[in-house]
């Protein structure tokens, strides 16, 4: 376990992490190889900062959290750089595309720590072993597909036993994938295309009170037919 003051030094380096990326993202000027090579620099660092965590200490929900945001924010900065070079009217220089794929190789590094982190926070310490690798599954798939906030406000409504619409524009956006998904792991999920919707925008005249659907004749089945 660490010590308080070890412990200390770990929070406030994930700070100075998470700061740099802020600063860096936030300003207007392209990001320069020098910048994005600190970026990933950073990543590294909260790499071996994960690691020890692992090994000697215990992970709290805080500093789980602050670490999949500085995650979030490396695959910003790799998106950015990325599109930036490509938009440019200039050729790729050598350094720039060594700089583009220094990018995509931290992304096995990013992937592989949001694996990890997103075990913690969904699944928790909790429940048996494969369970939580199936939940980690579907969180780390519904993070990659809606992002982060969009899927934390799917998981809240999958929680509250809400029945999931997903609809999208004609084509494959992962609207099948993501239902199917969803259903293999208990929640209530349907298409658009499978569900007949009915608008009631005319506001009854003549209400019957305390009406039972109950009481009425049973429709005939050649209606169906």
């Amino acid at each position: 376990m660490f010590t308080e003051r070890e412990n200390k030094i770990l929070r406030r380096g994930e700070d100075a992490i998470l700061r740099r990326f802020e600063e860096c993202l936030s300003a207007p000027e392209p990001l320069s190889n020098g910048d994005f090579e600190t970026l990933l620099d950073g990543v590294r660092v909260l790499d071996r900062i994960c690691r020890m965590r692992d090994q000697y200490g215990s992970q709290q929900e805080a500093s789980l959290k602050k670490e999949n945001s500085i995650l979030s924010r490396a695959e910003d900065a790799i998106l950015r750089r990325l599109e930036e070079c490509m938009n440019s009217p200039n050729p790729i220089s050598i350094s720039d595309f060594g700089s583009l794929m220094d990018g995509i190789q931290m992304m096995d590094r990013i992937f592989r720590m949001m694996n990890q982190q997103n075990s913690h926070i969904a699944c928790g310490q909790t429940g048996g072993k494969k369970q939580r690798e199936e939940n980690c599954v579907l969180t780390n798939y519904m993070n990659s597909l809606l992002g982060e906030k969009a899927a934390l406000e799917l998981l809240k409504a999958i929680q509250n036993q809400k029945t999931i619409l997903i609809r999208g524009p004609h084509g494959p956006t992962g609207k099948t994938t993501l239902c199917r998904m969803l259903r293999k792991h208990g929640a209530s999920a349907v298409e658009e295309k499978d569900v007949y919707e009915v608008i009631l925008d005319n506001p009854l005249e003549n209400r019957i009170p305390n009406f039972e659907p109950e009481t009425m004749p049973k429709l005939r089945k050649e209606i169906f037919r």
